[in-house]
């Protein structure tokens, strides 16, 4: 996938989150400069004008359809104030949210929809087969995410991937996601790595990588 394309993706799936410029190279791993410049150039508009116009965008249409008050509208929004985000709506849109609220139509907003995707690069996935099998090794990169931000994965296996050669005695094949860890308030840690065999380290017969990367143990 392109970097325009990733970085649309990023922004969409965690539109609601504190989105950085850091942030976002890091998740499609490019430099922060390369990642601005191509996305002028595809687009015609920064990347935090286009975050910013699909966060108001959406907003709006909450706001004409009555959902909640404006208050928390503008929280989700990310404005830490119904003045700041009612100074920001109307530079958008021309109107103020407590006036569109009265119209309760968004005919004649110009909202922000979001930028597709190139269709030609999405590539299809099969359903998920589920399989049991028994206790295994798995070696890898872990990360901490949560079930509402885990738009860091991605960048993690494109780390994993360019150290995998360190992983010795390696099992050929799958390469696995493992989602472990687990608590109540939907934290958990995620693995990106591949199957490693069980060898006594005291034979000397495996050797740990000089930076060390995460394993699971079953």
């Amino acid at each position: 996938m392109a970097v325009v394309e990733r970085l649309i993706w990023q922004i969409e799936t965690d539109l609601h989150t504190d989105l950085s410029l850091t942030s976002l190279s890091e998740r499609c791993a490019v430099n922060v400069h390369h990642m601005c410049r191509i996305f002028q150039l595809a687009t015609g508009m920064s990347i935090m004008s286009y975050a910013r116009a699909r966060r108001l965008s959406k907003a709006a249409r909450a706001v004409a359809h009555g959902q909640d008050n404006i208050i928390a509208i503008s929280l989700d929004a990310g404005y830490g104030s119904h003045e700041a985000f009612t100074r920001a709506f109307a530079h958008c849109f021309g109107i103020t949210p407590s006036a569109l609220r009265s119209h309760r139509s968004i005919a004649t907003l110009d909202l922000m929809e979001p930028f597709e995707m190139n269709k030609d690069m999405i590539v299809p996935v099969a359903a998920p087969r589920l399989e049991e099998r028994g206790a295994m090794r798995v070696v890898g990169l872990g990360i901490d995410c949560a079930f509402g931000n885990t738009g860091a994965i991605p960048a993690l296996w494109q780390a994993f991937n360019a150290r995998e050669n360190e992983v010795e005695n390696a099992v050929p094949g799958a390469l696995y996601g493992v989602c472990c860890m687990g608590d109540g308030a939907g934290n958990f840690r995620y693995i990106a790595g591949v199957e490693a065999k069980r060898l006594d380290i005291r034979d000397g017969a495996y050797r740990y990588p000089r930076t060390p990367i995460c394993r699971l143990h079953p």
